[in-house]
């Protein structure tokens, strides 16, 4: 966890609260400890509240101070040296480190009441003394507030894991739906009927080539991300689709690039792209839209010419922040999609395998 995220979890105030507590009950075990050996007697109730709140008192300063400490020491220590990765090495330090912060803490605490009451003993002995409990006593606050970190972590990842779970249900859902709008059948239903009468072997394919897509979506609708071979195959058929509706006035260029085949991105997402070209741009014979797709530094671009129409075809509806959402739930990498002018480019990052987490297709 870092830095910054640790100190949301325990902000100054909660760690406030935590020493405090653990200091009320560590000097109340102290004091009549003291007493029971007749280092320190007490010998009236009073003398007793006294002793007790003068001792929470400075060991409230001496904790608060350790315990800021530990936080910064956790932070350190879980960026580079994970409990999962190396918990011998991580076990090590932690204690190290706890030896430190409380030869530190008792060194200046054991100053600071040597100059209000010196102690009965030399200087030194009780140096000792109180060094030997301050890291006993640190390191218990070390391991309360680790442990308190490890636990609102796993309820935060619960938490996620959670949201996730919904996200990725309602953007399945959007998939589906997105694929069985009425306008989406209907066109190309209309386009099916035409080729009946005019092509029957044209029809043929096509139909093949549809049912190609609704099996790919009900095949990867459950899928985080797919390899770019399978991708490249259902855009495909959904060009062949394109092809048949708008004849010459569209022009697909696909390169596939070997080198990128094997890497991943989330299922549908090159059809969006498509989509989104022929919903937002003209196309004639005379000015052909042309869309370029091609593989460059570990993304996958879908890059046309830009021709903006006045009127918005019917588009399924898998729009930007589906797709964007759909990324940040494998990878921290983002979609892009900028223009020069006179081309409009939609770039998506290929995540590689080795880089691939919980994928389950």
């Amino acid at each position: 966890m870092k830095k910054s995220e640790i100190y949301k979890v325990l902000s100054p105030e909660k760690l406030a609260a935590v020493v405090f507590v653990y200091v009320a009950f560590v000097e109340l075990f102290i004091v009549f400890y003291l007493d029971y050996i007749g280092y320190a007697p007490i010998t009236n109730f009073y003398y007793l509240m006294y002793r007790y709140l003068i001792s929470v008192a400075i060991a409230f300063f001496g904790g608060y101070v350790a315990g800021f400490m530990d936080l910064r020491g956790i932070a350190v220590l879980d960026r580079y040296f994970t409990w999962q990765e190396t918990p011998i090495l991580r076990l090590t330090l932690q204690l190290l480190f706890v030896t430190i912060i409380g030869i530190f803490v008792a060194f200046f605490l054991t100053a600071f009441v040597n100059t209000i009451q010196e102690y009965p003993e030399k200087f030194y002995k009780a140096f000792v003394n109180n060094m030997m409990v301050s890291i006993l006593s640190n390191l218990m606050l070390m391991i309360i507030l680790d442990l308190w970190i490890s636990i609102i972590e796993k309820n935060k990842m619960e938490l996620k894991e959670q949201i996730v779970e919904n996200e990725i249900s309602n953007l399945k859902y959007d998939v589906l739906k997105s694929q069985i709008e009425p306008h989406f059948i209907f066109n190309n239903l209309n386009t099916m009927s035409y080729l009946i009468e005019s092509d029957s072997e044209k029809a043929q394919r096509f139909f093949g080539e549809l049912s190609q897509i609704y099996r790919y979506i009900l095949a990867t609708i459950d899928c985080k991300c797919v390899k770019l071979c399978r991708e490249l195959e259902f855009l495909n058929s959904y060009i062949y689709l394109s092809d048949v509706r708008f004849s010459d006035t569209i022009i697909f260029n696909l390169h596939k690039s070997e080198e990128y085949l094997e890497w991943w991105l989330p299922p549908l997402s090159l059809q969006f792209a498509v989509e989104n070209v022929l919903k937002h741009n003209s196309a004639s014979e005379l000015h052909p839209l042309i869309i370029n797709i091609y593989c460059s530094e570990g993304s996958i671009f879908v890059v046309n010419n830009i021709s903006y129409k006045f009127s918005k075809d019917y588009s399924t509806g898998l729009g930007q922040s589906n797709i964007n959402k759909r990324y940040s739930l494998i990878t921290e990498m983002e979609p892009k999609y900028f223009t020069d002018g006179s081309k409009y480019f939609s770039k998506f990052p290929l995540i590689p395998t080795n880089l691939l987490k919980n994928n389950n297709c």
